[in-house]
């Protein structure tokens, strides 16, 4: 498969996922990271560290910037 014909078939993705969600592909897995992440922060004994770590984040400062972009409380806020 040629490089162009793949990047072809990226922005076809992109944009049918666009149509269908009225979203970007990073918005929707950064609102499902944020939805995820504060139901595993209602859990008891559940960690800021341990849920960014669970969403695929590399630090919990990660997280608390996708809650923010997301219009969202602040993830120590969801603390059970």
């Amino acid at each position: 498969m040629h490089i162009a014909h793949c990047a072809r078939e990226r922005r076809t993705l992109t944009r049918m996922f666009r149509d269908v969600t009225g979203e970007s592909i990073v918005d929707y897995r950064s609102r499902q990271r944020v939805r995820h992440a504060s139901l595993l922060l209602q859990s008891p004994g559940m960690t800021v560290v341990t849920a960014a770590a669970a969403v695929g984040l590399d630090s919990p400062s990660c997280l608390a910037r996708l809650f923010r972009k997301c219009g969202r409380a602040l993830p120590r806020s969801f603390k059970a």
